[in-house]
């Protein structure tokens, strides 16, 4: 071990009480009702609940428009599907060229504000036109598949971040995929009873098939839009590096002067990177975790598989770690073994 190295910087815990993998009651509320692991959930909650809006509303504002019978309506939802796929695409190639959650997180709400207006302007009887209907269906649709994965990615390194919560990472996911199930159990009954007009209301209104409540689509995506600001600006989290980090100046002033005794080799460790615990990797290494993360990103029926960059050198990093944990013991067992046959 190289004694010139200062040893690597812990982030302050969100309970300094609490010991660490033993996270429980209060501690874990305290932790939970953090603005890192909350706000990911609010996304989520959000993201269900706007994309919801467009599967409930599809079919009856559709056939009270252009009086399509369900077979038009299944083509146009299969060109939605096809939407998603393309956006799922994208995604993917957008984590390979390391584009941060924050600018994904943010496209994807932009593409719901410009849906959720042109949605309430557009969807009128008197003159939607078949274009505009198809067009504010495209944009929201190709929106889910760019939030998904890259919110996904943003609440397991807020987790990661926080080694006090190792022991409860199985529990924060299932507690993550809460937002997602609230989301879809709420939205669906709300927008049948507040935001589509019946027969009657469309008439009276001029002749729109929305209430004004349809608005949540573009405001609540407005709401996320500010939460990454702040985040990103008050909070200081920096994704963007629009901001002079203090990190940098920190890896800046520790560089050393190469000298004679100079190691010529760091070593495969990436210096001052903690390595896993065995309570971090066998909870991340577990069936009903991964079911979890992968059910977290269902939409509709529809999965996204999509993995961000992070998340894929998250499982390589805890993948080696646990081969060296794996050999450590082995050797802590055959010097046992040896120490006995003494």
């Amino acid at each position: 071990i190289n004694q010139n190295e200062p040893p690597p910087k812990k982030e302050k815990p969100l309970t300094e009480d609490a010991p660490p993998s033993k996270v429980r009651g209060k501690e874990l509320l305290a932790a939970v009702t953090h603005f890192d692991l909350l706000f990911p959930s609010f996304i989520m909650f959000t993201l269900i609940c706007n994309f919801t809006l467009y599967q409930v509303a599809l079919p009856p504002v559709a056939a009270d428009l252009f009086g399509w019978s369900p077979l038009e309506i299944s083509y146009l939802m299969s060109i939605q599907a096809i939407v998603i796929f393309l956006g799922m695409c994208v995604s993917m190639y957008a984590s390979i060229r390391g584009i941060s959650d924050f600018t994904m997180i943010a496209s994807g709400n932009c593409a719901f504000v410009f849906g959720g207006i042109a949605t309430v302007t557009w969807w009128n009887r008197e003159s939607a036109t078949i274009l505009q209907f198809i067009v504010s269906i495209i944009v929201v649709s190709f929106a889910y598949p760019l939030m998904g994965p890259a919110n996904r990615s943003k609440f397991t390194r807020a987790i990661n971040s926080r080694p006090e919560l190792e022991d409860s990472i199985g529990l924060l996911q299932s507690l993550f995929n809460q937002a997602l199930s609230i989301g879809g159990f709420i939205s669906p009954n709300f927008v049948t009873a507040y935001v589509l007009r019946d027969t009657a209301g469309i008439s009276s209104s001029d002749g729109d098939e929305l209430t004004p409540w349809a608005w949540y689509v573009s405001v609540s995506a407005l709401v996320v839009i500010g939460g990454l600001l702040y985040e990103e600006f008050i909070l200081g989290k920096n994704e963007l590096g629009l901001m002079k980090s203090e990190l940098a100046e920190e890896s800046q002033e520790g560089e050393t002067v190469a000298k004679e005794t100079t190691r010529l080799l760091e070593g495969k460790r990436t210096r001052g990177r903690r390595r896993s615990t065995i309570v971090q990797i066998n909870r991340t290494f577990n069936r009903k975790y991964e079911v979890d993360r992968r059910h977290s990103l269902e939409a509709a029926g529809i999965p996204n598989p999509v993995d961000t960059a992070y998340e894929r050198g998250l499982q390589n990093q805890l993948m080696q770690d646990k081969q060296e944990w794996e050999m450590l013991l082995q050797l802590d067992k055959e010097i046992d073994d040896t120490e006995m046959r003494k």
